[in-house]
């Protein structure tokens, strides 16, 4: 996608989950997601471990649904274990 495409969209909620990194690692990098201008409009911009939960087949991958239930759905979703996801905005 082109930048423009994403700031053109005026999100609710943005997930950020990199391929190959841990949660740590999409928080350092989510921070500089937040200073782009097309992400101005965004609501709530979450860092979530993609390496560990979404980029790798297997039985984690139901953990990593779970946690992206509760960003989206959080009135109706028990939060997650810490460590999968975290509030950048």
């Amino acid at each position: 996608m082109r930048w423009e495409d994403i700031g053109a969209t005026a999100a609710d909620i943005v997930v950020f989950a990199p391929c190959g990194y841990g949660l740590a690692e999409a928080v350092a990098e989510g921070a500089e997601l937040l200073g782009r201008p097309e992400m101005a409009d965004a609501g709530e911009v979450w860092a979530l471990d993609g390496s560990a939960y979404f980029s790798r087949p297997g039985p984690r991958v139901v953990d990593g649904v779970e946690a992206l239930a509760w960003v989206l759905h959080p009135q109706r979703v028990p939060p997650p274990p810490p460590g999968r996801a975290r509030r950048l905005r």
